[in-house]
């Protein structure tokens, strides 16, 4: 099963300070911390504020990557695992499904997933790699499944598997690989990640969708067949909203706004 593509957040800090022109963007002020969750426009990047958790536009020219804060993670993505329950199949055995409730934090919206149980073997061993990566200590759980075989990974019923995901939301620099894994693109969908300019404002109808605004660059991640694509907005929030409402940005297209220049004392004479 193939993920979505998505930007990897990381942290960056303000070299200089920025004042919004439009809804969408975002001011800062030097030293201000920021979480990049979009670069899908090279002038233009999806950041939230870490002091208060406001998202939009900034220019990437005026900010610099660094190192994430110790402790620190990923706002925009904060997971909660309500629930793990039987869809389909038997429990503890091959081919069983399961539904997982999920909620989003920083909106409130929650939404369920389904997911086969071949998808949790799989989810181990990225967690696995991903931790010895990122020095993290994973528990005694974690520990056991990744010496266990896909035959005995796949025994585990609802209540450990809900643990299990509970634990990886414990763990914020684990926030993006299992919202790719949570949110991957059933076989029909296509993936692209392509940026897409919005046509109209849009309203969010359920709680899954995403509000689209009038000029705004998104990330589409999935396209359906049924008329209703998923993406990505510069916010770093993600949902459904109708196809007909955005138009695809070619190459040869003008991006939607200059990036503004950087100030006179930080271009060298």
């Amino acid at each position: 099963r193939a993920a979505g593509t998505m930007t990897e957040a990381f942290y960056a800090r303000a070299m200089w300070e920025f004042e919004a022109q439009q809804e969408d963007e975002l001011s800062m002020a030097v030293g201000d911390m920021l979480q990049i969750t979009d670069t899908s426009d090279p002038d233009w990047w999806g950041a939230i504020r870490s002091t208060d958790g406001k998202g939009g536009l900034v220019p990437s020219n005026r900010v610099e990557r660094v190192e994430a804060p110790e402790g620190a993670g990923v706002q925009a993505s904060e997971l909660e695992i309500r629930g793990v329950q039987l869809a389909t199949g038997v429990e503890g055995e091959a081919g069983a499904t399961y539904s997982v409730s999920v909620m989003q934090a920083s909106t409130g919206a929650t939404r369920a997933t389904n997911r086969g149980i071949g998808d949790f073997v799989t989810l181990v061993d990225q967690v696995g790699a991903a931790a010895a990566q990122a020095g993290l200590a994973l528990g005694e759980s974690w520990h056991a499944m990744l010496y266990e075989s896909p035959a005995q990974r796949s025994a585990r019923g609802a209540p450990e598997l809900q643990a299990l995901l509970s634990d990886v939301c414990a763990m914020p620099q684990l926030t993006a690989l299992l919202e790719a894994w949570l949110f991957a693109p059933p076989a029909d969908a296509e993936v692209t990640g392509d940026p897409f300019v919005v046509l109209h404002d849009w309203e969010p109808e359920n709680a899954d969708d995403m509000e689209l605004t009038k000029d705004q660059i998104i990330q589409v991640l999935q396209k359906h067949d049924h008329g209703w694509w998923y993406g990505r907005a510069p916010t770093g929030a993600t949902g459904f909203f109708p196809r007909n409402y955005v138009r695809a940005v070619s190459a040869g297209q003008p991006q939607r706004r200059p990036q503004p220049p950087l100030p006179a004392e930080a271009v060298p004479p």
